[in-house]
């Protein structure tokens, strides 16, 4: 199944397949994001409408139509895709970090609509994990390279922490949760990020 989180009939289509096929939702998982770096004054336009509508559009199209399931059947776990980006901001990353903060405040929001309906929503803010990321945000090579050097977390790694996180009891929600390369610091990769950048 493919589509656009930006479109309201792509998302609203994709939920339905899914009920269709599998009878309800038990999971939503809203992950869908990139990045674009450059200062405010520099920064294009577009690139800041088209990462908005994916980062903080497409992610309450996602919660709308998928969170509608959850409800019906009283039951279920949002898990919703952040960045330790929602936590930090260095020059440079005035939207993609604004667009973090958003997610982290929907989220934020979304649990206290929602907890009491028997929905736990768990807010995940990965730091550096090896992707295609930087290359899309528009980094400079020494910072994919200051990347590699924190052995960033992979992909699969990621996806081990959201089954620990949707495994746990039903009266157990991990509301919110960081995850670091264990060398990574706070701001880390962000300082090496704004090197180099006009």
């Amino acid at each position: 199944m493919t589509g656009d989180v930006s479109k309201p009939e792509d998302v609203q289509n994709l939920v339905n397949q899914a009920v269709q096929r599998w009878g309800k939702l038990d999971i939503v998982i809203a992950n869908a994001g990139f990045g674009y770096r450059a200062n405010v004054v520099d920064g294009d336009p577009q690139r800041w409408k088209n990462m908005l509508d994916t980062n903080v559009y497409g992610l309450l199209l996602t919660l709308k139509y998928g969170v509608e399931n959850l409800l019906k059947h009283g039951s279920g776990h949002v898990v919703v895709t952040s960045s330790v980006a929602g936590r930090s901001v260095m020059a440079g990353g005035a939207v993609y970090s604004g667009s973090k903060f958003a997610v982290t405040a929907i989220a934020e929001a979304l649990r206290e609509e929602i907890g009491q309906q028997g929905i736990r929503v768990t807010t995940l803010e990965p730091g550096a994990v090896a992707t295609e990321f930087a290359e899309v945000a528009g980094y400079p090579p020494e910072t994919s390279e200051a990347i590699k050097q924190l052995d960033p977390l992979q992909a699969k790694e990621i996806a081990r922490v959201v089954i620990q996180v949707l495994e746990q009891p039903g009266n157990v929600d991990i509301a919110e949760l960081t995850v670091y390369p264990t060398k990574q610091t706070n701001l880390s990769l962000f300082a090496t990020a704004g090197k180099g950048q006009q």
